[in-house]
């Protein structure tokens, strides 16, 4: 019975190997691989969820402290000269149009400067922008128009939303004389968003949202807007920065960088959490297109090796076949020579054992 051939044993031993070897480590730098890129998706959309939020403060705050210029005028704090204060106002509007409306009233709450003389006249004493006014610098989350609803321009014909801020008024003496306020347009925020957006990968596939304290969003989808959110990743932005993966109600998978508006410099911000969120499958198709290429790469690799392992199994089987059919010719009687200097040490003390048996065979067959 025969055996198989060294050949092929070592052909099919370095087949084995190699194939085990190159499957370990597609399985090795595949799971490192997804590991990091997903790690690294995820914190590219929680850093672009925290540059929106310092995007968003940094605005506030420039607009904060450009309505403050305002009250070191003398048209503004003498409380005489309604067409200066009047004339200053618009001056500002027109230079930051985010403004939709900016208004100065007296103690009583009636507004006798404002910008275009929208509600000049009319009192804005119970509002919000006035009442807290009064106190302090006041700063209002996003709110829907009621006095101003149907007085402003409003070409897209979407509800208008404002975000308040105001400034109690003293004259030189120190005395307060009224309430310096304003309505920033919402849609300040929306344009900063979309100028975001519009700079990111995919950007078609990414959804930005803006989250007030109680859950409410502010930002995003139109179909989410006025909704109230719960989530992990809304929790999470809660205590700050990061991202995650979660499942949302209709099954969908979505990864999710967060961050929380913590406000910039003097302006304290209001406590928005800001959302950006991408499917999953999306997001993570560089990940499989990455393991596509570890196991192309591996099986090229397995192709390669299992060609040099014939060619290596053949380069330290070829001494031995000589050696077997020097052996055989011995055994018919035939003649037979051994060639040496295989390059492999333990068959070359092989060749140099049976050449001297040889030679001592044939020693004593010719004194025979």
């Amino acid at each position: 019975m025969k055996g198989n051939r060294l050949q092929s044993i070592l052909s099919r031993w370095f087949t084995a190997m190699l194939a085990t070897v190159i499957l370990i480590l597609c399985l090795v730098i595949g799971m490192a691989s997804s590991r990091y890129l997903r790690g690294t998706i995820g914190s590219s959309l929680a850093n672009t969820a925290y540059q929106t939020s310092a995007r968003l403060d940094q605005f506030m705050w420039s607009r904060m402290h450009e309505l403050e210029i305002l009250l070191s005028m003398d048209a503004i704090c003498s409380g005489t000269d309604s067409t200066a204060a009047e004339a200053a106002l618009n001056q500002l509007k027109s230079s930051f149009p985010s403004f939709a409306w900016i208004g100065l009233t007296d103690e009583n709450g009636n507004v006798r400067a404002a910008t275009d003389g929208i509600l000049v006249g009319e009192s804005i004493a119970q509002r919000p922008v006035y009442l807290h006014g009064l106190e302090g610098q006041y700063i209002g989350d996003v709110h829907e128009a009621l006095l101003l609803a149907s007085r402003l321009p409003n070409p897209t014909g979407e509800p208008l939303r404002f975000v308040d801020i105001s400034h109690p008024v003293y004259d030189k003496e120190g005395k307060r004389i009224g309430v310096l306020a304003a309505h920033l347009n919402w849609q300040w925020a929306e344009q900063e968003i979309a100028e975001i957006t519009s700079s990111l990968p995919h950007q078609d596939q990414i959804s930005i949202y803006v989250v007030s304290r109680d859950n409410t969003v502010l930002l995003g989808p139109a179909k989410d807007v006025g909704a109230r959110l719960i989530s992990a990743a809304l929790r999470g932005a809660r205590s700050g920065y990061g991202w995650t993966l979660e499942t949302l109600d209709g099954g969908k998978t979505v990864l999710t960088g967060y961050a929380l508006s913590q406000g910039y410099l003097d302006y304290p911000g209001l406590g928005w959490s800001i959302l950006v969120r991408q499917p999953a499958r999306e997001a993570y198709s560089d990940v499989g297109k990455m393991q596509l290429v570890i196991v192309a790469s591996g099986i090229l690799f397995a192709v390669l090796f299992l060609f040099v392992g014939r060619v290596l199994a053949q380069r330290i089987t070829s001494p031995l076949k000589e050696l077997t059919q020097a052996a055989e010719g011995l055994r018919r009687g035939e003649a037979a020579s051994i060639l040496k200097d295989s390059g492999i040490q333990e068959i070359e003390i092989l060749e140099d054992t049976l050449f001297s048996l040889f030679n001592g065979l044939n020693r004593t067959e010719l004194a025979l």
